[in-house]
């Protein structure tokens, strides 16, 4: 095993004090991981690159297209993360065309349950940073109930 629990990052722990973190949303693995310049060979590449080869002798697929390896800037698990900076926002390539269709549907003034049920959907991957906001899907989840 390259990776133990402990080595995750979870909602119930504060993250670790050392220099690297795992994390796991469905099939997207991550390894995060805090250096200074550019170093030889980190122990996350050398943790994923095991991993990789795991996955190819026991027949794993996985999606080359969206893999991202040893950059500072991602796109993962409904975020934007800058490694740089240290920002991790809502991917605004979501959110941006997403705003636009609640301004339309509010123009509208109706809404099937149906698609009251796709944007709560979608605003969970916007509002996941903000646990505070999601309270406000109770509204649309509340106009769902027993329909």
């Amino acid at each position: 095993g390259q990776l133990k629990l402990s080595d995750f990052l979870t909602l119930h722990a504060r993250p670790g004090r050392g220099d690297w973190h795992a994390g796991l949303m469905i099939d997207d693995l991550v390894l995060f991981q805090r250096v200074t310049g550019r170093q030889e060979r980190t122990a996350c590449e050398e943790k994923i690159d095991a991993i990789r080869r795991k996955y190819d002798e026991v027949g794993l697929p996985r999606h080359e297209g969206k893999a991202v390896y040893n950059e500072p800037q991602a796109e993962l698990w409904g975020v934007q993360l800058d490694g740089v900076s240290g920002q991790v926002r809502p991917n605004l390539k979501r959110a941006i065309p997403l705003c636009s269709l609640v301004l339309r549907l509010v123009g509208l003034g109706v809404a099937s349950v149906g698609l009251l049920e796709i944007l709560a959907g979608s605003f969970v991957s916007i509002f996941q940073l903000r646990r505070r906001h999601m309270a406000i899907l109770e509204q649309i989840y509340a106009a769902q109930r027993g329909r």
